[in-house]
Order: C-alpha cells, then structure tokens, then sequence
C-alpha cells in the first residue's frame, strides 16, 4: 500500500528536504506495488477462460491503482494547503515545489484519468494558481474541463470555473476558449438565479478571461472579453 509511504510523522513533511526524500520512496514503492499487483493479475487472469472475467480484472487494477494515487495526491495537495499558513514563508515555497514536483511526475505517469479524477474531487482553491505555475501536466485538464463545469454542485462549479479561467490564461488554445466561454455561460445562470456565493468566487477573474482572450479564435463567436464585460454590467 503507498500511503504507507505517507503515514510518516507530519514533521517529516513539513520540511523540503525530508519530503524530496519521502516523494523519491514514494515513487519506488509506486513501482513495486505496479508490478506486484500486475503479477498477481496476470496469474488470476491465466486462470480465467472468460475474456470478460479478464476484463474484470483489468478494470478492478485501474480502479485500485487510481484510488491509491489519487488519495496520495490529495494528502500532497493538503499539505500544500496548510503551507499557505505557515509563518516561514520560503519553508512554505520549498515544500510547495517538491510536493508539486511529484504531482507533475505522477500526473504524467498515470495518464488523464487520475488527473480527471482528483480535479472532479476537488481541492483548496487557492491552490489553483499555484498548481498552474508549478504543475506542468496541468495542462491535461483541458479536455475534461466542459465536463467538469457541467457539475449541478454549485461549489464545484465555481472550482471549476477558476480553474477554467487559470488554465486559459496559461495555455490560451481554442480548447480553453471554449471552456472559458462555457464558464462564462455558467456565470450567466448564476446571475439569473442570483447564486451570489458562486458570482463572489468568479466575478474577479472576469478580467484575466477578458485579458487572455481579447479576440476570438471561434469563427463566428464573440469574444470572450466583450462576454466579460457585458457579464459584469449585469452582475448587481
């Protein structure tokens, strides 16, 4: 189990220099558990005639190995978070890095799907900028995001539109352009249904929507900043 691997003193950490040694283990025992649990598929799927049995098999290995990391992920996340209160500021940074640093590697590593699903989770939002400066597999966010601003959860729309608005401003593709105008169309039913707690979460990053796509790359769409400022002269 890898979160053994995480079940060490807090301590431990809370310092960069303990924790880079701590994300080398954890990476290493990534790999032994990988090729442990694929042996011991492989033997019961020898076993099986059926092909769906061993499609079974294979379904129920991505579903282990997507819990595991995903929940090494979020206690990574979370100490990421706690770090934004630390009086040591450049402590804070540092951890900030080397934690980020191991996201980025497993991001890659375990493909879309654990990055889809620790974003459908959710986290702290104030993480969201730093992930985008710090993570860059973050990008890999870009397909799922109309998919994750269709969530009915009001919280989750709003994570969801700041992350929209962030990955845009970082990779300004039609792809994010799309999902920024999706946001904006969220925006839009916010203020129809008065949902402030949403509008006070995203009417700021109106003008960093505005800022990163002042024309539109759509044929015949309207630019996201004329959106923008149409949107906020609605907002009361």
């Amino acid at each position: 189990d890898i979160l053994g691997v995480l079940a060490v003193d807090r301590k431990a950490l809370q310092c960069p220099y303990l924790l880079s040694v701590v994300s080398a283990i954890l990476t290493l025992f990534e790999s032994a558990s990988h090729a442990m649990l694929q042996t011991l598929s492989d033997g019961y799927k020898a076993s099986r005639q059926s092909t769906d049995e061993r499609r079974a098999v294979d379904e129920e290995l991505n579903n282990l190995l997507l819990a595991q990391h995903s929940a090494c992920l979020h206690i990574l996340l979370e100490l990421c978070a706690e770090s934004l209160d630390w009086p040591d500021a450049d402590t804070a940074n540092a951890t900030r890095r080397v934690a980020c640093q191991y996201i980025h590697q497993c991001f890659l590593r375990m493909g879309g799907l654990v990055t889809k699903l620790v974003h459908f989770q959710g986290y702290d939002r104030r993480l969201i900028p730093i992930l985008i400066q710090l993570v860059p597999s973050m990008h890999a966010t870009t397909p799922f995001l109309e998919e994750l601003l269709s969530t009915p959860d009001p919280s989750n729309k709003a994570f969801a539109i700041q992350l929209a608005a962030h990955v845009a401003a970082k990779y300004p593709l039609i792809q994010t352009e799309t999902a920024v105008n999706v946001a904006l169309q969220r925006m839009r039913e916010a203020v129809s249904s008065d949902a402030r707690d949403l509008l006070v979460r995203t009417v700021p990053l109106l003008p960093k929507m505005a800022a990163t796509f002042p024309r539109t790359g759509i044929p015949g769409g309207v630019s996201v900043a004329e959106q923008a400022v149409k949107l906020l002269a609605s907002v009361r």
